[in-house]
């Protein structure tokens, strides 16, 4: 079905620009988002965001094939739940526990990835924001935004499926909204004159029962380290966070009942798939990227930031994903990062596109998840490095347990939040005939991650192998070249390596060798490793040099 613009030109109803100028003539600010993405395309959309049609058909003749935003709260009188059906949560489900949904059916909008936004009228200043309103629902409110109807992310749209128009908000949902009283300090608080000895248990109770109110984790926070102060003597404020983190896992593991999937009911659904940061390499979830210190791994994170931000190839062959990045260069200063983002010609940069940090509280993954959920556009989080973003073990700790633990709470970042990060972490001195076992640490840290990386590349040597290996990725290596201060893919193998391949390369990798030195090095016959060799060179894996001795491609003798 056609319907007309402000110039008589017909346009298709289901269109984002129809959308957009049906939206804006209910009063609606519109303002303009990335192209396939839900980020602003520029700074100051809020000031920039317009209800006049004229303005708005402007823009989708400017910006062709653009997604637009609609600005929520008093601006627009409009308000929007969000509903998330994906990572193993139902926001349906969470909602319907809380309110009966036919009580609430109004203006709806599905989205591409099988969620749900209900729009409501409202022009309420007090109804803000809220993340996490319950499992798999977040709030749209004063100071926010939703995706318009008609925009689309990887070809899917977000499509009107219900109601013709948006009902005013409902007391049932108000009543959810509106932000839990909690009694102010005096005499009588909870945690007044509690003595020593008695502080641990009080703070962990105190902190339990702001949760089951529906408070947030850094609601809870602020008023915990407030009235802790009540305690004689004052409990500590380090003490008092570990109190509430416990509170908070002790509730979440023991007292939730997990979602359950039934067999059937997942064979008929249509699940999506993994989104990709760089197609086939590079996944939402937890990466590890593992290397020998100065082998160039931050020059890899920041290559795959600043090609996100710009709209870049990784490897000179990998096209990445749009976006933002956050990345905690814990291991650099200002300058240095000045320096190298000069020394890979970075340009094209906005204001936001890449956001560092040179300095971390150590632990901070709630501080981690809490800057992810302020920056909307993040898709990629870099720690460079593991070592320095996370505690340090107890020397008489389970050192599995700690490890997995570490990386788990990362991944659950991760998947919370639809983002891709990226753990920079070392390799061990030993080599290994499998390279993934090389990596630092237990195998608490390979069974956590989704994904890992690993950068095996000889002291000042110019050439690297890339061993890839996942849960949503093919297991993978791929020949990389550090020329210009970046990584470039002179070869992918279209071979699968063995074992015993992988082995010769990694040794190759450290310096060319002979046949006779790589049997001394593996113990096998001599003649085995000349044919073993010849293969490789055949399979354009290796390459034969002068005086008899192979190489990894493109080593320079």
């Amino acid at each position: 079905m056609l319907k007309n613009d402000l110039n008589g030109t017909p346009v298709p109803e289901c269109s984002a620009q129809y959308q957009a100028l049906h939206h804006a003539s209910l009063g609606r600010k519109i303002f303009r988002l990335r192209i396939n993405e839900k980020t602003p395309a520029e700074t100051g959309w809020q000031m920039k965001a317009t209800c006049d049609q004229a303005a708005v058909k402007s823009l989708f003749t400017n910006h062709p094939g653009m997604n637009y935003g609609i600005v929520t709260g008093p601006d627009s009188g409009l308000v929007v739940l969000d509903i998330d059906e994906k990572n193993g949560v139902s926001g349906s489900k969470s909602l319907n526990a809380q309110i009966d949904l036919e009580d609430i059916d109004t203006y709806t909008v599905s989205t591409p990835s099988g969620g749900l936004h209900y729009y409501y009228q409202s022009e309420d200043p007090s109804l803000k924001n809220r993340i996490n309103l319950l499992p798999g629902v977040d709030f749209r409110g004063a100071g926010g935004y939703i995706v318009g109807p008609g925009s689309k992310i990887n070809g899917k749209p977000y499509i009107n499926v219900a109601s013709p128009s948006a009902i005013k908000i409902p007391k049932s949902l108000v009543q959810l909204m509106s932000p839990k009283k909690v009694v102010q300090l005096s005499a009588n608080s909870p945690l007044s004159g509690v003595p020593e000895g008695q502080r641990d248990d009080a703070i962990f109770k105190y902190a339990s029962s702001l949760k089951k109110q529906g408070l947030s984790h850094a609601e809870t926070a602020e008023l915990v380290l407030a009235k802790a102060k009540n305690c004689l003597p004052p409990f500590p404020e380090v003490q008092a966070l570990k109190c509430l983190n416990s509170a908070w896992s002790y509730d979440t593991k023991k007292n939730v009942l997990p979602m359950a999937f039934d067999g059937a009911e997942l064979l008929s659904k249509d699940i999506p798939e993994p989104d990709w940061i760089v197609e086939g390499l590079l996944p939402v979830g937890l990466t590890m990227l593992a290397g020998k210190p100065k082998s160039g791994k931050s020059w890899l994170s920041l290559d795959l930031a600043t090609s996100l931000a710009t709209s870049g190839m990784l490897f000179e062959s990998h096209p990445v994903t749009p976006g933002q990045a956050l990345m905690l260069a814990l291991e650099d200063t200002p300058y240095r990062l000045k320096a190298r983002l000069q020394a890979l010609g970075t340009t094209g940069l906005g204001a936001g596109d890449i956001k560092f940090y040179t300095d971390w509280p150590v632990g901070g993954t709630d501080l981690l998840e809490e800057q992810i959920i302020q920056l909307p556009g993040v898709k990629l989080v870099v720690v460079d490095t593991l070592a320095r973003f996370r505690q340090k073990a107890k020397s008489n700790s389970d050192l599995y347990g700690k490890d997995y633990e570490d990386i788990s709470m990362l991944k659950q970042v991760a998947d919370r939040r639809s983002v891709s990060i990226v753990v920079l972490h070392h390799l061990r001195k030993a080599k290994s005939d499998d390279p993934f076992e090389m990596i630092n640490g237990t195998g608490g840290i390979n069974g956590a991650a989704d994904t890992l990386w690993v950068l095996d590349r000889a002291p000042s040597a110019p050439s690297a192998s890339l061993y890839i290996r996942g849960r949503d990725v093919e297991d993978q290596v791929l020949s990389l070249q550090f020329d210009s201060c970046r990584w470039k893919n002179i070869g992918q193998f279209e071979h699968k390596p063995s074992p015993q391949e992988l082995k010769y390369l990694s040794l190759l990798n450290e310096k060319p060798l002979s046949p006779k030195e790589l049997a001394a090095l593996t113990g096998d016959e001599i003649q085995s490793v000349s044919k073993r060799l010849q293969r490789m060179v055949d399979r354009m894996m290796i390459t034969k040099k002068a005086h008899g001795v192979y190489a990894t491609i493109d080593y320079q003798l």
